[in-house]
């Protein structure tokens, strides 16, 4: 430990006999018991895990590179010397599609990128992580906590965090951690997924999402602040080194949101905050400004009036405006779609506007679909159309949509609609609204024959889990399927068949797996609420997915 820790600290390269002089005593039982039980050991274990520093390693021709060092602790056997306990996870592969490389290897290119994080390399990529990385007070909870996320994998099956959060207090204990820093190792890696699953399938524009993640914050004890910090450079840490694409720029800016949002949150408990209805007013002060000429008019007021709260609540006052406009263009035709102001830059925003009726959401992910639009979120608002705008009563549907071109990467798939592009995706959908045309057969006819060549990929196990807590007005249904073609539409027309209405939902993508999340009620409005319930919705929804994964769209 010596060695490596001057290596470390004055950045020479330890000498190959060295090295192999190390590894072949680093697997002797009585060594290791007599290292764990130094000290001095600890000491300069725990600072190589916590440096910023590389490690400088020799080439085959002997000029110096850059290196890990703490996966060369790991490969000369020092690690499991410290920290024997890590050894059930050597070699262990991950039980899914979208982790490529086994749980030890993952585990130390966690640690890893969290140190390049604290030196600022990663800056274009993530700037707020960068950030917060390099004023982190207390890091050795934060380090030892993402060395051991994953160590309850060792012995298999589900809940792994639960088992490594017990598993990880006699190590921290014998590392020398005092019980507040073991407590908040334990807490971090309970809860190391909880972050990236708020933050890819739960809707951060609803006010209860954030108050219910900043409750989980708040009960983990110490700094609500510095332990929303930690987490969020630990998720940040161990998606980005699940696979080389699997923290797309998207999920990146999700996560970003929900830590700003939270950290918002947190800190205006502490001060006196706007309340809705003085947001609600300083929106609609702010859309009228933003209207044409900078004043407000008859169908805007209408507009404002008509929509939710928690709509006005989440959007500011020249989105509002925009938004608005877009709806004065419909008039009388049954739907159209147009160009929003975008929330993010790696996705354009669609606001489609149409009268409210079953099934909507289903028709509109078909056209979308069959125009190569990947959905990644969707929010569905409904407003009562005013005697004076219609001449009779009529409910509308305002839907935000969060789109990118499929099959396509970086500013391109974020590039916005041409107005050929969005005439036709309009055309579309104005005919199945109107039941001119067939959503199957639009697909069917658009993606090139009668069932939807996928590329080989491992299988994925349908999963459907329903949550009543997450929200106060809305059941949640999570749905985890193999992703192909149609597998949106397909849900969505599954859950209308049911008699749901689908309020809001969320796309996410984790290797071939699609992990969708939807907010719904009743038709009559309440939420779902019977045991039964679940397993209708369950049954049907699980055999819609195989008949598509079976049959295609034909």
């Amino acid at each position: 430990m010596r060695l490596y820790h001057a290596a470390m600290r004055k950045g020479l390269a330890v000498y190959p006999y060295a090295r192999d002089a190390v590894a072949r005593v680093c697997h002797d039982r009585e060594l290791g018991e007599a290292l764990r039980a130094s000290p001095e050991a600890r000491r300069l274990f725990l600072e190589c895990l916590v440096s910023a520093a590389e490690r400088v390693v020799p080439t085959k021709h002997g000029a110096p590179a850059k290196g890990s060092i703490l996966r060369e602790l790991h490969d000369v056997g020092l690690l499991l010397a410290m920290v024997p306990e890590f050894q059930p996870v050597v070699g262990r592969v991950h039980h899914d599609i979208y982790h490529v490389y086994t749980v030890d290897v993952h585990s130390v290119a966690a640690v890893d990128r969290l140190r390049a994080l604290q030196r600022g390399e990663l800056a274009s990529e993530h700037a707020l992580a960068c950030r917060l990385a390099g004023d982190v007070a207390r890091p050795v909870p934060l380090y030892v906590a993402l060395l051991l996320h994953d160590v309850g994998k060792g012995q298999g099956g589900a809940g792994h965090s639960e088992r490594g959060a017990e598993q990880c207090k006699p190590i921290c204990a014998r590392l020398g951690l005092s019980a507040e820093d073991t407590a908040e190792v334990s807490w971090l890696i309970r809860e190391h997924l909880t972050m990236y699953h708020v933050a890819t399938r739960r809707d951060l524009e609803d006010p209860g999402t954030v108050a219910s993640f900043a409750q989980t914050i708040r009960a983990g004890g110490g700094s609500p602040i510095e332990r929303l910090q930690k987490l969020y450079l630990l998720t940040v840490s161990d998606i980005s080194t699940t696979s080389p694409t699997a923290m797309t720029s998207w999920k990146a800016r999700m996560l970003d949101d929900l830590f700003l949002a939270t950290s918002h949150h947190l800190a205006s408990e502490q001060r006196n905050q706007e309340s809705p209805d003085q947001v609600v007013a300083r929106v609609r002060a702010s859309a009228a400004l933003a209207w044409p000429n900078g004043k407000g008019e008859p169908f805007l007021d209408a507009f404002v009036a008509g929509m939710p709260k928690f709509y006005l609540v989440a959007h500011e006052g020249p989105v509002v405006a925009a938004h608005a406009q877009i709806a004065r263009r419909r008039g009388a035709q049954p739907a159209i779609v147009g160009l929003a102001p975008k929330k993010h830059p790696d996705a354009m925003t669609l606001c489609v506007v149409a009268a409210d009726r079953p099934g909507l959401l289903a028709k509109i992910a078909a056209a979308l679909a069959a125009n190569r639009l990947e959905i990644l979120t969707a929010h569905i608002f409904v407003r009562p159309l005013s005697l004076a705008e219609i001449g009779g009563s009529e409910i509308e549907a305002v839907d935000l949509f969060d789109v990118r071109r499929s099959a396509r990467e970086g500013d391109e798939a974020s590039a916005p609609l041409s107005e050929k592009e969005r005439q036709r995706l309009e055309a579309d959908l104005q005919a199945l609204v109107r039941g001119d045309v067939d959503p199957q057969n639009l697909l069917q006819e658009r993606r090139g024959g009668g069932t939807f060549r996928e590329r080989p990929s491992p299988a994925v196990e349908t999963e459907i889990e329903i949550d009543d807590r997450a929200s106060r007005r809305f059941t949640v249904i999570d749905v985890y399927a193999k992703d192909r073609p149609g597998l949106l539409f397909t849900i969505a027309n599954a859950l209308h068949g049911l008699g749901l209405s689908i309020a809001r939902s969320k796309i996410a993508t984790e290797g071939a797996r699609a992990a969708d999340s939807f907010y719904v009620t009743e038709f009559d409005g309440t939420k779902v609420g019977s045991p039964s319930r679940y397993d209708e919705i369950k049954r049907s929804v699980a055999a819609a997915i195989e008949r598509l994964a079976r049959e295609g769209l034909a």
